[in-house]
């Protein structure tokens, strides 16, 4: 169910990285690697293209994340070990 939940919610917000990584999450409790490897994928990238359009925008910025360091560096992490 909770799948179902998460999968429904990447359809109404596609674009979302925090909704990507919630997805990701479940998907990883309920050992459904390979789905949980493709959302984490999408999280980071969703968050890299927000990233780099906001250094476009925004040159003299730091740049700010959406998605925040911590589950942006967890996403990126989980791909590297659910990957071996």
């Amino acid at each position: 169910e909770a799948l179902d939940s998460a999968q429904s919610a990447v359809e109404r917000y596609p674009g979302s990285a925090r909704i990507r990584f919630a997805f990701a999450a479940a998907a990883e409790k309920l050992n459904e690697t390979e789905l949980a490897i493709t959302q984490y994928e999408k999280t980071v990238q969703i968050e890299d293209a927000f990233r780099a359009q906001f250094k476009k925008m925004y040159p003299d910025r730091k740049i700010v994340s959406r998605l925040g360091q911590q589950k942006y560096r967890i996403a990126k992490n989980r791909i590297e070990s659910l990957s071996k």
